[in-house]
């Protein structure tokens, strides 16, 4: 469309599809099409310029991207459903992750033993073979940790793909006024960086929380076997860090959210938002090392005891120690899980928005698909304004007919609506009142893809994807559904075919970005290449009767 006049063309019949980017079986998307041919005298239209107006008969259009918030656990139980669809790799890495554990469970038992051998029994025997069962230990753990790591890593790619293609599909099945208000950099960053940050979360977390819940189960049993005392002495400071952890995980939850909010308002606000979130890190971090120095000293000073009054030899209290540092390490990480969740739920929010968010315009409700379009197109008492710009009237009360065959321009200057009345009638939109009607129905009766094959936009500046000729030519067509003769028919209507054999690989030679579309020789050619392909060539093949 022109900013000075546009021109519909309606095929009466033999129609065939021009563009559409429906390429994947399961997903439908509007698209641009081929010409809507028609014309017409009595064309009568209040088609307004620029008017502030606040509803229209009632009708108030909302904000395109309505927030949706649920509670964070519903944003972490959707994140670990991911999981479930690579549970057979799960399975096989939780295995792994069994020998794993189970072999570094036994890793501080035999390094007591082996300092023992040195320290004090100086038992050569005792010292050789307990450094060769660690050394064993220590291979398993090699072993089934690289096993296990690589297992997992490959349960990441897969989790990161599910997450892309759910937000792809959401993406593309979205109407035109979502993109009219979504910024183009805002949608990849979620698409790129967001689902690859949740799914190495996700895993990286999963990994964590089934790795050292082992070992700290491991390394109870072992340490209870050794004194029960000093077992209940080391657990007691567990409540209390629990505690300091779910408290930090609920600050740190909602000073996301704030900061969240901030970056949208002012960034002094921003930075205050991170320096209370930085504080609250630092009270966490100083209750988790008070509390692990505490029970250090504290066992040490009982175990120390123990030993003394001959309760405990001094290889146990050796290794009882070595397991102690273990456990709280184990413990340390169990709590780092909370933290990196309230992370990737923070960095899902959005994710999930998409994901989940239903399209304003209904593209399976429409059925009709008659045999035969005449090609009679009207609008009845139709009023329209972008839900970019709700208060801004477009289209007030517009009414006009097109009978088939006829062709229609509509002239005004720019802003009086004439591409929002092609919008409109490609069901890109929908009219905030009125009806639009083509033979008579109203046009979200008709099955879309059906509706997109008989009525089509070309724009007036087309785009050369980065595929060969032959494909740009066959874009938005179905699958075998045209040979190379039609493609060479329509390229020699567009008066191309000669300029396009000429070239290196003909028909495959590559289009746009590093292509041939890239070369200075594509603006010589009349009228230019962009538009000789994208002009609906295909109108002209041998069942053409325009």
């Amino acid at each position: 469309l022109d900013s000075k006049s546009a021109t519909f063309h309606f095929r009466s019949s033999n129609y065939l599809p021009f563009l559409s980017l429906s390429r994947y079986s399961n997903l439908d998307s509007t698209s641009p099409y081929h010409p809507l041919l028609n014309n017409s005298d009595n064309l009568n239209a209040n088609v307004g310029t620029s008017t502030d107006f606040s509803s229209l008969n009632g009708h108030q259009q909302t904000s395109n991207l309505l927030p949706l918030r649920v509670s964070t656990w519903e944003h972490i139980r959707y994140l670990l459903g991911y999981c479930l669809y690579v549970w057979n790799w799960l399975l096989v890495g939780f295995l792994f992750l069994v020998i794993y554990a189970s072999a570094r469970v036994f890793v501080p038992l035999y390094t007591a033993q082996v300092i023992s051998g040195i320290v004090h029994t100086r038992d050569v025997h005792q010292f050789f073979e307990s450094v060769l069962f660690m050394s064993l230990l220590l291979l398993i753990v090699t072993l089934f940790g690289g096993l296990r790591a690589g297992t997992l890593n490959y349960t990441t790619a897969q989790i990161n793909l599910l997450m892309r293609r759910d937000l792809f599909s959401s993406i593309i099945s979205q109407e035109i006024a979502f993109f009219d208000q979504a910024q183009t950099g805002e949608i990849l960053s979620r698409l790129i960086s967001d689902c690859e940050t949740m799914s190495a979360t996700i895993s990286t977390n999963v990994n964590i929380l089934l790795r050292n819940g082992l070992m700290v189960i491991g390394s109870v049993v072992f340490m209870m076997g050794m004194s029960w005392r000093l077992t209940l002495l080391t657990v007691i400071v567990i409540p209390p860090i629990t505690f300091f952890t779910k408290l930090y995980s609920s600050y740190y939850d909602v000073s996301f959210s704030l900061s969240e909010k901030t970056q949208k308002t002012k960034s002094d606000a921003n930075r205050v938002a991170e320096e209370k979130k930085s504080m609250a890190l630092a009270g966490f971090q100083w209750v988790n090392e008070f509390a692990n120095n505490c029970i250090l000293v504290a066992i040490l000073s009982y175990g120390g005891h123990l030993v003394l009054s001959g309760r405990m030899t001094a290889d146990q209290m050796l290794a009882f120690m070595l397991y102690q540092l273990q456990l709280g390490e184990n413990f340390y990480m169990l709590n780092s899980v909370g933290t990196s969740l309230m992370e990737c739920v923070g960095a899902s929010r959005k994710v999930f928005e998409y994901i989940k968010r239903e399209p304003k315009i209904k593209l399976d409700k429409g059925e009709l698909m008659p045999e035969k379009v005449l090609g009679k197109i009207e609008f009845c008492q139709v009023g329209f304004s972008y839900p970019t710009r709700p208060n801004t009237h477009v289209l007030k009360d517009l009414s006009f007919s097109i009978l088939p065959g006829e062709v229609v321009a509509l002239v005004g200057p720019s802003g009086a609506g004439k591409s929002s009345i092609i919008a409109l009638l490609e069901h890109f939109y929908e009219p905030l009142f009125g009806q639009i009607l083509l033979d008579d129905y109203p046009i979200e009766q008709y099955e879309h893809r059906y509706f997109h094959k008989i009525v089509s936009l070309v724009s007036q500046e087309p785009t050369l994807y980065a595929c060969s000729v032959r494909e740009n030519i066959l874009y938005g067509c179905e699958e075998n559904e045209y040979t190379l003769d039609d493609v060479m028919k329509a390229a020699k209507l567009a008066n191309i075919h000669n300029f396009v054999i000429n070239s290196e690989f003909g028909y495959e030679t590559k289009c746009g970005e590093n292509g041939m579309g890239s070369h200075s020789e594509l603006m010589e050619q009349p009228e230019g290449l962009y538009n000789k392909l994208v002009k609906r060539q295909l109108l002209g093949n041998a069942n053409n009767n325009d």
